[in-house]
């Protein structure tokens, strides 16, 4: 929190906010009652004093461009418990963010005015070198009725240190969501990743949200590398003029940075020249400030501190302290053991913080040291190490059976001198005095034998390993699975879940609709002497159901209809038997003698006038007219009754289904068939009422 010091001359309007910065909190002035906000830097960050100033001087050169768009600092310091914090001024405005999101989206005109303000504010920063890299929707605030935007947390970039995969897991400056794909793979932004992330805003004001949003940050970042945004023409279908400004963004949003507008002058005549397809967006700027805010900053680094600091930046391979003493110390310590005779010491190019003469006497004391110990680890080790030189000597000749000659063991004038440091390397000396030192074989060489012995243990070893597990692999692998079982054992072995105790009200409304369920499907399965019986078991245990009463009189109507269909079939068969008796009885003898007697020629000339003859008539007005208002002689009772139960279950699916429209169209054919039939009437007038509601 701010210390007495800050309290004294800022008013705390509230807690703030918390980020990977430190924390943010809204403050007045109390000296002009001016609005800012005071961000805190987290102690974890460990921010150098360099790293505040930077920050500083890049505020007070934005200062001399008198934009308004831009937030500059007013302030720096240390608290009195050691954080360094940063005042900066305060928007009048909300973020973008929050607009975007209360507005579900930006129109066309919107979101080109003010991305032609953010590139304006683009090309004045980078014409003094400095960059935002870190441009998201949090830190643009707009107006939402003049469209007026501020941009905040320029100078943040030198406060943390670009990505870097490496050091992923460390804090860096950028948002993974508006981070250029350069940026996200490790190389350090410049003006061209601002370009991309103004893309990103764009897209975000148009479709309510950024191309690229992942439940980890790295996954976000594989798809700024990779992956092209979701079109917007296919986010935002409906809007007009979409596909124009799809266009711009994805100049804006290309992966290489070559191939983006070069700067934010670039893009405001871009974004000029859609002037025509959306003139209500607005292409002009505010004008500028008449003096920008003076920077209040407490803290100094010296001049020497700060050259010696730009001198280790500009050439990093050279150091003004020397940090491989102790190694060479060792060397010369290694060099001293290996030849005494010719010691000597190489003077090294002298710098600021190593002097030549400590050197030398530092040596001289550590080969002292060296050589005193070296003698005492000699005067412990001499006698152990010829005895066990004689033991192991005994041993390899009884194992050899040369009982007759001995062999020439090393003696110990063949070793060094007492005095001599030759063949003892600088680590040998720091050993163990208890322990003997290995003893070579006679000629001094390693022993062929025993290496190509252990090489051939080791095959040998190495060959049965693999065998063992390739049999393992081999005899190890799993059985084939079994054939899969039919569907039908297999529910029948599952264990039935234990049903819900149910309430007998609950019972009785159960079985109720099972009943009424049965009774529908018998209506579609033309069994209505099911359907009516089924009708009356539930008009027995709940009288006052009208779902049942109107099955049942559903049911009660298609007996009927069936009752009299088949009393009509039977009267239709009736008939048609009297008329075969009828056509059964002998023909009258005249006809057929008039027709043997009459000769062909005479029969073919009268074929002319006679039809005329004979279709006048017998043809009156009335019996002409009759086929064209009645065609019910073309099909069947039989056929009629068919028909007319499927146009019933057509309307009653239709109606099942919503369809209440195409079910009265359906059912006012079966009115047109049977006129009298109550149940279409019935469920005209329910989908009627349907409709109503």
């Amino acid at each position: 929190m701010p210390d007495e010091e800050i309290l004294s001359r800022y008013e705390m309007l509230g807690n703030g906010i918390e980020d990977k910065y430190g924390r943010h909190v809204p403050a007045k002035r109390k000296e002009d009652g001016k609005d800012c906000t005071i961000t805190i830097l987290d102690p974890q960050l460990k921010v150098v004093p360099e790293q505040v100033l930077k920050t500083v001087r890049a505020s007070e050169k934005l200062s001399e461009l008198l934009s308004r768009t831009i937030l500059l600092c007013i302030e720096a310091g240390e608290t009195g418990g050691g954080n360094y914090y940063l005042v900066f001024e305060a928007s009048p405005f909300g973020d973008l963010k929050t607009l975007i999101k209360r507005k579900g989206g930006l129109s066309p005109e919107e979101t080109l005015t003010i991305a032609y303000r953010l590139a304006a504010t683009l090309r004045v920063a980078s014409s003094v070198g400095e960059n935002h890299l870190d441009l998201t929707s949090s830190c643009v605030f707009v107006d939402p009725e003049s469209l007026n935007v501020r941009v905040g947390r320029f100078g943040f970039c030198y406060l943390l240190p670009p990505y870097a995969q490496a050091q992923k897991t460390k804090p860096y400056h950028g948002t993974p969501e508006y981070m250029a794909p350069e940026v996200c793979s490790g190389k350090a932004g410049d003006a061209s990743s601002d370009i991309y992330a103004l893309g990103i805003l764009m897209y975000e004001m148009i479709a309510g949200k950024t191309p690229f949003m992942s439940s980890s940050p790295s996954t976000t970042m594989k798809r700024q590398v990779y992956e092209k945004p979701l079109p917007l023409h296919l986010v935002k279908p409906t809007l007009q003029g979409v596909d124009v400004i799809e266009k711009v963004v994805s100049k804006l949003l290309a992966k290489d940075p070559k191939t983006r507008p070069a700067d934010g002058t670039q893009v405001m005549e871009m974004l000029a020249e859609l002037q025509g397809t959306f003139p209500k967006a607005i292409y002009e700027l505010e004008p500028e400030r008449e003096e920008a805010p003076k920077v209040l900053c407490n803290i100094t680094v010296p001049e020497v501190t700060r050259a010696k600091v730009e001198e280790v930046e500009a050439s990093p391979r050279e150091t003004l302290v020397f940090t491989g003493l102790a190694e060479l110390v060792a060397q010369e310590v290694e060099a001293k053991a290996t030849v005494p005779q010719q010691t000597r010491v190489e003077v090294s190019r002298p710098t600021e913080a190593f002097d030549t003469q400590a050197l030398e006497e530092a040596l001289k004391k550590t080969m002292e040291e060296a050589s005193k110990k070296e003698e005492k680890v000699q005067a412990e080790e001499k006698p152990l190490e010829a005895e066990t030189r004689k033991e192991e000597l005994e041993a390899k000749m009884e194992t050899k059976g040369e009982t007759t000659e001995e062999p020439k063991a090393p003696s110990v004038e063949q070793k060094p001198a007492e005095g001599t440091l030759e063949g003892k390397k600088g680590d040998e000396w720091f050993v163990d005095g208890t322990k003997p030192f290995p003893i070579l074989p006679d000629d001094g060489e390693p022993d062929e034998e025993k290496k190509e012995s252990k090489m051939f243990w080791v095959i040998v070893g190495v060959l049965g390993v693999l065998i063992v597990v390739g049999a393992v692999l081999y005899f190890g692998r799993p059985e084939p699975p079994p054939p899969p079982r039919p569907a039908t054992e297999i529910v029948k072995e599952l264990p039935k879940a234990p049903e819900p105790q149910l309430t007998p009200e609950q019972l009785k409304a159960k079985r109720i609709k099972e009943l009424l369920e049965q009774g529908l499907q018998a209506i579609e399965d033309e069994k209505p002497e099911l359907a009516m019986e089924k009708a009356l078991m539930v008009l027995a245990e709940d009288p006052a159901n009208e779902a049942a009463k109107e099955l049942s009189n559903t049911a009660k109507e298609l007996i009927e209809a069936k009752k009299a269909l088949e009393a009509k079939k039977a009267e239709e068969e009736a008939k048609k038997e009297k008329e075969k008796a009828q056509e059964t009885k002998p023909a009258q003898p005249t006809k057929p003698e008039k027709v043997v007697e009459v000769p062909v020629e005479k029969l073919e000339k009268p074929k002319k006038p006679t039809p005329e003859r004979i279709a006048k008539p017998q043809v009156k007005p009335a019996e002409a007219k009759q086929p064209a208002k009645i065609p019910a002689p073309e099909m069947s009772d039989e056929e009629k009754q068919a028909k007319i139960q499927a146009l019933l279950r057509e309307g009653r699916d239709k109606f099942k289904d919503g369809d209440y429209q195409g079910s009265i169209k359906v059912l006012t054919k079966v009115l047109e068939l049977q006129p009298d039939n109550n149940l279409a009437r019935r469920l005209i007038e329910q989908a009627k009422a349907k409709l109503g509601q």
